[in-house]
């Protein structure tokens, strides 16, 4: 027969980390798609701002994982903007500049 654990067990105090492999991304005017690799072992967001010319298909997402960014066509200048992945407490921050030549 199998005994039960009387006391509880304690919580074990799991260090967060959070890297992305590239800091910035540099897009042509035609726009397109660009890979990004995150490696963390906790639940992430990502925070575009007011930057409506790039789209990811998932703004949460727990583990590791290959963020997808699309960047739109761009008819004017260029222009920049910064996405922000972090943890979902925001104890870790990374930041990804995306710079996009016009035409």
């Amino acid at each position: 027969m199998l005994a039960g654990c009387s006391k509880e067990c304690p919580e074990v105090n799991r260090v967060q980390y959070l890297k992305i492999d590239n800091s910035s991304i540099n897009a042509n005017s035609a726009g397109g798609e660009y890979t990004i690799n995150v490696t963390t072992n906790t639940a992430c967001k990502v925070m575009t701002g007011d930057i409506d010319w790039i789209q990811l298909k998932d703004m949460e997402f727990v583990g590791n994982r290959e963020m997808v960014i699309t960047v739109q066509e761009n008819k004017g200048s260029s222009r920049s903007g910064t996405l922000t992945i972090s943890t979902q407490d925001e104890s870790i921050t990374c930041e990804l500049t995306v710079t996009q030549s016009g035409k």
